[in-house]
């Protein structure tokens, strides 16, 4: 019996969005009119002061695109007001750790936001943070185990390897397995 294959999972569309130009448009058009998102920010660590969390980058995921928001080249201190309407809207939003990802956020008060489902307690293998090895080294796609978002230093511009990138597949893959997921 030979070794599983493993599977590579890329989305179709991913866009990197710099710039509140027609792209930044199109992209919250397209958020506005998803059923369901998946949200990720990446935040990293002021050097000044070690206990503050910086935004730093915002993906949203639908079932065939990832947007990529990338707050420092938007020069936003947070998420955009666009952005945060998305968030606080009526359609589904999955996140890894509801607490997690709305300290990330900024958003301090977040109980009114509805329609939000933590997929945490679904496990490790929906982590968008991990190495993505579900059962096992065989299974882990080869995107996975050689990206880990939290070995990247997220304040650099220009990104030097396509991190932003590589991230953006990983967003996607976990959404993928989540939603092919079947308790």
């Amino acid at each position: 019996m030979s070794a599983p294959i493993a599977v590579e999972i890329n989305p179709p569309n991913m866009a990197y969005i710099w710039n509140k130009k027609k792209i930044y448009a199109d992209a919250i058009k397209k958020l506005t009119k998803a059923d369901m998102i998946f949200v990720v920010p990446i935040n990293y660590i002021d050097k000044v002061d070690s206990t503050k969390n910086v935004p730093s980058l915002i993906y949203m995921s639908t079932w065939d695109s990832v947007f990529i928001f990338d707050l420092i080249m938007l020069k936003e201190k947070g998420i955009t007001k666009e952005l945060l309407a998305i968030i606080e809207s009526g359609k589904k939003k999955f996140v890894y750790s509801k607490q997690i990802t709305f300290t990330l956020l900024g958003l301090d008060n977040w109980g009114h936001i509805p329609n939000v489902f933590d997929i945490e307690p679904s496990g490790e293998q929906f982590s968008p943070y991990g190495n993505g090895n579900v059962g096992g080294e065989d299974e882990a796609s080869a995107s996975s185990t050689e990206f880990r978002i939290d070995e990247v230093d997220w304040r650099v511009r220009p990104f030097k390897a396509n991190e932003q990138f590589k991230a953006g597949n990983r967003v996607y893959e976990v959404t993928m397995k989540f939603t092919d997921y079947k308790p």
